[in-house]
């Protein structure tokens, strides 16, 4: 008896897990590898990692990252909201963070584009988060006390961002000296991350238009580049294209190689105004 409930257990815990990667593929398969047009965001955006707000959809699902991702703006900001759903790509983004470059035209060379890094992480705040990130609930047939762990560990690993990222780094923006900002800027540059009750971690940043090379009363299009950094594990050096500055990653299905490489790719994006 008592090995026939573990089984009914089991079954209904795997069949979830299952469909919610099953759907998460469909959704990536019916979305572009990069987002070109403009998008206007929704009213009363509140950064805080979360995608209610953004219907809990995105514009774009790039391959060579692994991540789901929306480019938007309103009359005030530039908006990124981007989300993964693989345990090592989310690790590899609290260890490496991600850099979001803004060039001043649509060519992927600038001499001075504006790059935001975030989330700017003490060395040892990456180990920590990225390893709470990994963590697995302990092999169990129990379904409840599997949920109750992957509560458990989704708690843990959000209350790690909130009390230890804290910190974003700005390139290119004349007007702001200081180059390592606190969350709590007087330029209303935010950032912060967060991971819902399926273990996909969303991270959402907003840019005040003033600061970028983008004109919103004349919209033209500009190259915009997003890289998930490489992380230096195990005391192994990142190798970076010294051309572009960028490293490509290709899968081995080690995750210490994933997490050692930058992975990006390149799009371009034309301000929309309101209707």
């Amino acid at each position: 008896m008592l090995k026939q409930t573990r089984v009914s257990i089991i079954k209904p815990t795997l069949t979830i897990l299952l469909l919610c990667v099953a759907c998460v593929e469909v959704i990536a398969q019916k979305l572009p590898n990069v987002q070109k047009e403009g998008f206007r965001a929704p009213v009363n955006i509140k950064i805080d990692g979360k995608t209610n707000e953004w219907g809990d959809s995105f514009k774009a699902y790039n391959t060579n990252t692994e991540v789901f991702y929306t480019i938007a703006n309103d009359d005030d900001n530039l908006y990124l909201v981007i989300q993964a759903t693989n345990a090592d790509v989310i690790n590899k983004m609290a260890r490496g963070g991600i850099t979001f470059t803004i060039n001043h035209g649509t060519g992927k060379s600038d001499a001075d584009p504006v790059t935001i890094y975030f989330p700017a992480l003490s060395d040892k705040d990456k180990v920590v988060i990225g390893q709470s990130v990994s963590k697995k609930p302990t092999e169990t047939h129990d379904g409840a006390i599997i949920q109750k762990q992957t509560d458990s560990l989704i708690a843990i690993t959000n209350k790690l961002f909130a009390t230890r990222s804290k910190l974003i780094k700005v390139k290119g923006i004349k007007s702001i000296t200081d180059t390592l900002l606190s969350i709590y800027n007087e330029q209303n540059i935010e950032e912060k991350a967060f991971v819902n009750s399926k273990r996909a971690c969303t991270f959402e940043l907003a840019i005040p238009l003033k600061y970028l090379p983008v004109s919103l009363a004349n919209p033209k299009p500009f190259a915009y580049n997003i890289t998930i950094n490489g992380a230096n594990v195990g005391g192994s050096a990142i190798v970076v294209n010294s051309v572009t500055g960028m490293a490509v990653a290709f899968r081995t299905g080690d995750a210490s190689q994933l997490l050692r490489y930058s992975t990006d790719f390149w799009s371009e994006y034309t301000l929309a105004k309101s209707k």
